[in-house]
C-alpha cells in the first residue's frame, strides 16, 4: 500500500523564519510516524503522495447564497462576490461545489485561499518528487474528519494557536464558519471557557444549536487537559473519531483534526490547480527517460567514444530540462478556453448582471435584436409586472405567467419562409429566448402574408418571465 505524507503548514510559522511544519506519515489509516520538523526536512520523509493544509487567517470556507441563473457561472459570481465583500484584496484560489440553482439563486459550498499561501506551499514542499494530491484549508479537513463518522449536522468548536473557530458541519462540508482571535494564555487559563464558547456560537444556524444538535470541542483548547471533547451527548461521536486511525492515541487525533482529516478532504474542496497532475507525471518520468537515453547512447557509440558519451550527457540534460517545460506548456494550452467559450461566458455574465441588478429597456431590445435571424422580425413587445396586487398576472397575454416577482415580456415575431424553414427558425429562437428566462404561452402558426400574396410566413409569440429587479 502506498504511503502518504500529511502536512499542516501554518502561514505564521513558515514566514516568521522558524519554518516548522506538522506532519504524519500514513499507510492507509495506520500512522507510521508523526511530529513537528523544519519544512526543509520533509523532503527526507519517505512517502508516495502529499496532502497539505494551509493555516491562514485569510482562508474562506462556508456555504454561500449567490444571485446567478446558470450553474456554469457559479465560480465566477462567487469570486466576484468575495472581491466585492472585501474578503480578498489580492489574488486567490477558489473552488465551488454547487448544491442547487433555481429561480435566479444558487446555493454552493465555497472554499478559497490566497494565491500567495498556495504558492508558498508549492515552493516549500517537495512537490516535484511526489504528487500533491490535496491542497486544502484546515477547515475542510476538520469538517471531513467529522463527516467521516456522521453525516448529521454537528457544531464544531476548534481552537488552534489563538484562533477560536466555530464550524457548522454537515455531510463533510462547512455550512457555517465564524472565527475570532483570543489571547492564548488567558483563554487556556479560563475556568469559565464554556461561557466564551457559548458567546462564540451564538450566531450559528438553528440546525446546529437546537436541543438535539451534536457538538464537539477539537484542537488544543482549554478542554484538552480534562478531555472535555464531548458536549451535548456527543461522546459516541468523539469515540468513533478516535478509532479511525491506528498507531496514534485518540487524544492526538482530537488535538490536531486539521492534520488527520486531510485523508478525507473531498475533491470539491481541493485547491490544487488543474493540470498539476500531468506536470508531476512529467517530472517523475523525466529521470528514467534520461537514464535510458544515456545507456542507449553508450551502447551505440561505445564506451571508448568520448564524443558519444558527451552527446548522451547532453541528451540527458536536454530531456530533463524539456520535460517540465513541455508539461507546463500542455497545462497552459489545456487550461485556455476557446474564443467562442470566452464570448459565451462574457455574454452570460453580462446577462447575469442585468438580471440581478435591473435591466434597461434598450439592453433588452439589443439582446432581442441580436437573437433574431435575417428572416425574423420583431413585431410587438410589451412589458408588465409579473404579479398584480390581486395575485394574478398583470397585463399579461398568457394567464399562465405566474412568477412571484420580476417582469413578464410579451413578444410577437414574424418569420418568413416555408413551414420547415420557419419551424427551424422558431426552434432556434426558443433556445435563445430561454437564456433570458422561463417561457410561457409559446405559440407558433404558419400562415400566408395577406399583404404579400404568395409569400409564406409564420407568426411566433411567447411570454418571457424575467427575474430582474427593475426596468429602467
Amino acid at each position: 500500500m502506498f504511503e502518504s505524507l500529511y502536512v499542516v503548514l501554518d502561514r505564521a510559522t513558515v514566514f516568521d523564519g522558524a519554518r516548522q511544519a506538522e506532519f504524519a506519515r500514513m499507510r492507509g489509516r495506520k500512522v507510521l510516524s508523526a511530529g513537528v520538523c523544519p519544512v526543509d526536512e520533509l523532503a527526507t520523509v519517505a512517502s508516495s503522495t502529499l496532502r497539505v493544509a494551509i493555516v491562514s487567517p485569510m482562508n474562506f470556507c462556508q456555504r454561500m447564497s449567490l444571485d446567478v441563473f446558470k450553474r456554469a457561472l457559479v465560480p465566477f459570481v462567487a469570486r466576484r462576490q468575495l472581491e466585492q465583500d472585501g474578503i480578498f484584496a489580492d489574488r486567490f484560489r477558489l473552488q465551488t461545489e454547487v448544491i442547487s440553482v433555481r429561480d435566479g439563486k444558487a446555493e454552493a459550498y465555497v472554499v478559497a485561499c490566497l494565491e500567495d499561501d498556495a504558492e508558498m506551499a508549492m515552493e516549500s514542499l517537495p512537490v516535484r518528487e511526489r504528487p500533491l494530491v490535496r491542497l486544502a484549508v484546515p477547515e475542510s479537513a476538520v469538517a471531513a474528519l467529522v463527516g467521516r463518522v456522521t453525516p448529521e449536522p454537528v457544531l464544531v468548536v476548534w481552537y488552534r494557536a489563538g484562533l477560536l473557530t466555530c464550524l457548522g458541519v454537515s455531510r463533510s462540508r462547512v455550512v457555517w464558519h465564524r472565527a475570532q482571535r483570543v489571547e492564548h494564555d488567558n483563554f487556556m487559563a479560563l475556568d469559565h471557557w464554556r461561557a466564551v464558547v457559548e458567546r462564540a456560537v451564538a450566531g450559528a444556524p438553528v440546525e446546529f444549536v437546537a436541543g438535539h444538535a451534536l457538538r464537539v470541542n477539537l484542537g488544543a483548547g482549554p478542554w484538552a487537559p480534562t478531555n472535555a471533547w464531548a458536549t451535548n451527548g456527543s461522546q459516541s461521536l468523539v469515540d468513533r473519531m478516535g478509532k479511525i486511525f491506528t498507531g496514534v492515541p485518540t487524544e492526538t487525533v482530537l488535538r490536531t483534526p486539521e492534520l488527520y482529516g486531510l485523508g478525507f478532504v473531498p475533491r470539491a474542496a481541493n485547491l490544487v490547480m488543474n493540470g498539476y497532475g500531468k506536470q508531476v507525471r512529467a517530472w517523475t518520468w523525466s529521470r528514467p527517460v534520461a537514464a535510458l537515453a544515456a545507456v542507449f547512447g553508450l551502447a551505440l557509440g561505445g564506451v571508448g567514444l568520448l564524443t558519444a558519451a558527451s552527446a548522451a550527457r547532453t541528451e540527458v540534460s536536454s530531456l530533463a530540462m524539456a520535460a517540465p517545460l513541455e508539461a507546463r506548456h500542455a497545462q497552459v494550452q489545456a487550461s485556455m478556453p476557446s474564443a467562442a467559450a470566452i464570448k459565451e461566458l462574457q455574454s452570460a455574465l453580462d446577462l447575469n448582471d442585468v438580471l440581478s441588478g435591473g435591466m434597461r429597456v434598450d439592453q433588452l431590445l439589443a439582446r432581442l435584436s441580436r437573437m433574431a435571424q435575417p428572416n425574423v422580425r420583431l413585431k410587438r413587445i410589451d412589458i408588465a409586472r409579473a404579479k398584480a396586487e390581486n395575485g394574478k398576472p398583470a397585463n399579461v397575454k398568457t394567464a399562465g405567467a405566474s412568477a412571484k416577482n420580476g417582469f413578464v415580456v410579451n413578444v410577437d415575431f414574424t418569420i418568413a419562409g416555408s413551414y420547415t424553414q420557419t419551424k427551424q427558425s422558431a426552434e432556434q429562437l426558443v433556445l435563445r429566448l430561454a437564456e433570458l428566462g422561463a417561457l410561457e404561452g409559446t405559440r407558433f402558426d404558419h400562415v400566408r402574408d395577406q399583404s404579400r400574396p404568395g409569400e409564406p410566413m409564420a407568426t411566433f409569440s411567447t411570454s418571457i418571465v424575467l427575474k430582474t429587479t427593475a426596468f429602467q
